[in-house]
């Protein structure tokens, strides 16, 4: 899932896309990526010129490689939160922030 804000009106504006779109809404600052697809995540490469990291290469990252910049100037963070901590399965999934010149973008796979 792809849920995109962006500014409308000096608010901010949430619109869930799906990836055939073929151009990113003009004032988008926060492009959410949800347990995203392939056809999702080559959207939005396309759409913001990055990488975006699969969810293997996600919880695959090393503490030391957890914080660095990409070739493209953009910040990125990967990071384990805790999710369902009251359950009897927790859990820790990672989920990847990616500051690029214009635009935030998540990528997880938890609520």
């Amino acid at each position: 899932m792809i849920i995109l804000y962006h500014l409308e009106h000096g608010s901010f504006v949430q619109t869930q896309v799906d990836g055939d779109q073929t151009v990113l809404p003009e004032n988008t600052v926060w492009v959410d990526l949800i347990s995203p697809t392939r056809e999702e995540e080559h959207a939005v490469e396309k759409w913001l010129d990055i990488e975006v990291p699969t969810r293997d290469e996600m919880q695959e990252i090393e503490a030391s490689s957890r914080l660095y910049v990409d070739d493209s100037g953009a910040l990125v963070m990967t990071m384990a939160v805790l999710d369902r901590p009251t359950s009897d399965e927790p859990e820790a999934p990672s989920i990847t922030f990616i500051l690029g010149a214009s635009q935030l973008l998540t990528v997880r796979y938890a609520d």
